[in-house]
């Protein structure tokens, strides 16, 4: 028994002090990371937001940024900037332009990520969730290099319910009556709807 309380008492500052990987304590010593190697940026935001009586969410903020690159299970990657935020309301939210790849490493689609918040409810009170959407000129390319589809994502809310009552988040599409589409010979594709679907469900 005495064997069991002494292993106990070994494990326990372990439990008590073993940090999520994503907490704020590692956050801020990523900061640190990434100042003291150079690659820390900052920048203003303008913040899309979902009001609330009760929770107020600020439309403009400064954060800081870091280049970084997502890599997707089916081999495609992106590489833009990155939110890291040690309040952990922003944390690893894409801002800014960002440029996807293909798995072979040819250009898949170009564009830009405006961010937005909205109240989440919980024990301690509510608290500010931060997402990203694509917001104006996009460009995707089939794997040759030729133009696939160009347009203008124009954001529209979507209201849901969460444990805050219903809030309102911006979401943004490729539909057929804001954009052209190509056919891989770089003629006009009258033949939409798969192109569409596969930009939509993909990346």
């Amino acid at each position: 028994m005495k064997k069991y309380l002494i292993l106990l008492f070994i494990f326990i500052p372990f439990i008590v002090f073993a940090q999520p990987e994503n907490s704020p304590a590692i956050v801020w010593q990523k900061c640190k990371n990434l100042y003291e190697a150079g690659k820390l940026d900052s920048t203003i935001v303008n913040i899309s937001v979902s009001t609330s009586p009760s929770h107020p969410i600020d439309t403009i903020k400064q954060f800081y940024t870091y280049l970084d690159t997502f890599l997707f299970p089916d081999g495609y990657y992106a590489i833009g900037q990155l939110i890291i935020d040690p309040h952990m309301e922003f944390n690893l939210v894409q801002t800014g332009e960002w440029i996807y790849y293909y798995p072979s490493g040819k250009i898949y689609a170009k564009g830009n990520f405006s961010v937005g918040a909205y109240p989440e409810c919980n024990a301690g009170g509510p608290v500010t969730m931060g997402y990203s959407f694509k917001t104006g000129d996009w460009i995707y390319w089939f794997e040759n290099s030729s133009i696939m589809a160009q347009g203008n994502y124009e954001s529209f809310k979507n209201n849901t319910k969460n444990n805050c009552g219903t809030v309102s988040v911006y979401v943004s599409t490729v539909t057929a009556d804001k954009w052209r589409f190509f056919t891989s010979g770089g003629a006009d594709n009258i033949e939409q709807k798969d192109i569409i679907t596969n930009i939509n469900n993909r990346h």
